[in-house]
């Protein structure tokens, strides 16, 4: 009968110093994320925990209303921002930076009125022959747009002159080898731009122009990376 029943059970174990060190660590970032931590407790934690509880405490307050933007914004600063792109122009007088963002509308209206132009001439001409009304008003739409786009294209290309003008004239002037890397680049992106514009209004007057343009433009590419070129073993 006696001999038959279970042994007793062994008396439970007391845990040892790292299961109570564990457990008082486990209550105390439990007191802290229920706001019950109290200075002195907080001082007595060695400091990675200390760093690890004010994260934590910090992320719990943090708000993010557009978790895409907040996240490039925390990969890249204010480099990643939307805005527009970088011209040269930025810390230039008002006059200059008014100048420049004409010249640049300008030149991209004159390339969309022109490309509208086109389609409008094209779908006219094929039109008249089969709705000659709707033919006949699509090639006169063709031909206000492509009176429009020579405009723009005219006033982006006096304003490029001017501007490659002023900022070549600048260059010549200059002595700090960095402001005359900075002109270079912009005097180069100025003449190309210039050169652009002055083969659409070439191609728009006379047709065969703009191919005699267009080599003139690669010789002025040509010797304006051998002027940087020079400026880099100057600086």
């Amino acid at each position: 009968g006696a001999g038959g029943g279970e042994p007793p059970a062994p008396p439970p174990t007391a845990p040892g110093p790292a299961a109570e060190f564990e457990s008082l660590v486990a209550a105390d970032v439990a007191a802290w994320l229920d706001g019950n931590l109290s200075a002195e407790r907080l001082a007595a934690l060695d400091p990675q925990t200390q760093a690890l509880l004010e994260a934590v405490d910090l992320l719990g307050e943090r708000q993010i209303t557009d978790p895409e933007a907040s996240a490039l914004q925390a990969l890249g600063g204010e480099a990643l921002q939307p805005g527009a792109p970088a011209t040269g122009y930025e810390g230039e007088p008002l006059w200059l930076r008014t100048l420049a963002r004409v010249r640049d509308i300008t030149g991209q209206l004159g390339g969309i009125v022109g490309i509208i132009g086109l389609v409008a001439t094209v779908s006219g001409f094929i039109l008249s022959l089969l709705i000659p009304p709707v033919g006949a008003f699509l090639l006169t739409v063709g031909r206000f747009c492509d009176v429009a786009a020579l405009i723009l294209d005219a006033i982006s290309l006096v304003l490029g002159i001017i501007l490659t003008g002023y900022n070549l004239y600048r260059l010549k002037n200059e002595t700090d080898p960095e402001e005359r890397r900075r002109l270079l680049g912009m005097v180069r992106q100025d003449a190309m731009g210039t050169v652009m514009s002055a083969v659409a209004v070439a191609t728009a007057v006379a047709p065969g122009a703009g191919r005699a343009l267009g080599r003139a433009g690669r010789r002025v590419s040509g010797g304006l990376r051998a002027a940087s070129r020079a400026s880099g073993a100057l600086g």
